[in-house]
């Protein structure tokens, strides 16, 4: 299996990248907010984090507590949650298991802090996906409530400069990420024996 690997700020488009490419290839597309989301509802981890950040993660039905809570937790999970509990070795175990157990020809990975955990190392195709600020505030703004919520995730920063990426993409219109999804594509393919049916974009 090939692993793509795309890191990059919130609203960097990310996750648009992975569905457009999945539309050309037998693709296991693994979001790891989505594997941080199932793990805020585990009933140890939600007692961990409402003692982190001194306030309930859940409410009464069982709900996370707001919108802006989770884009909190999504963002900065690796960062509060304290030293007894191996979160990246939690995450990074979730996307080996779904990876072992599918049968699709590539995996495409996402996540903003996805250079921090091992997969990262296994995989072959290393991408950040990038934006300017204010367009990724419309991304955010555009799945969010909360304007202020998209401020503060949009002013976001990380340190990638320390990382090695295969392929640095831009995603600041639909012409930049037509032609971005086009590279990275290219480099799939290259990766990809000759006899496989898969499309060309």
């Amino acid at each position: 299996m090939i692993i793509v690997g795309l890191a990059g700020l919130s609203g960097s488009g990310k996750t648009t990248m992975a569905k457009t490419l999945s539309k050309s290839f037998d693709s296991e597309i693994i979001h790891v907010d989505d594997i941080v989301k199932q793990i805020a509802f585990d009933n140890k981890l939600s007692a961990v984090l409402s003692k982190a950040l001194g306030i309930k993660v859940l409410n009464e039905s069982g709900n996370l507590s707001g919108n802006y809570l989770f884009g909190f937790i999504c963002g900065h999970m690796i960062h509060i949650l304290p030293l007894s509990v191996p979160a990246l070795q939690i995450l990074d175990k979730k996307v080996n298991d779904i990876i072992k157990n599918s049968n699709k020809q590539i995996a495409i990975v996402d996540f903003k802090h996805l250079p921090m955990m091992t997969i990262w190392d296994k995989c072959d195709i290393k991408c950040l996906i990038t934006a300017d600020e204010k367009v990724r505030f419309e991304h955010i703004a555009g799945r969010s409530e909360s304007a202020e919520y998209a401020t503060v995730k949009s002013k976001e920063t990380f340190n990638y400069k320390k990382y090695k990426f295969d392929m640095v993409l831009q995603n600041n219109d639909s012409q930049t990420l037509n032609d971005s999804v086009k590279l990275l594509s290219d480099k799939i393919n290259t990766l990809i024996p000759a006899a496989s049916p898969l499309s060309q974009i």
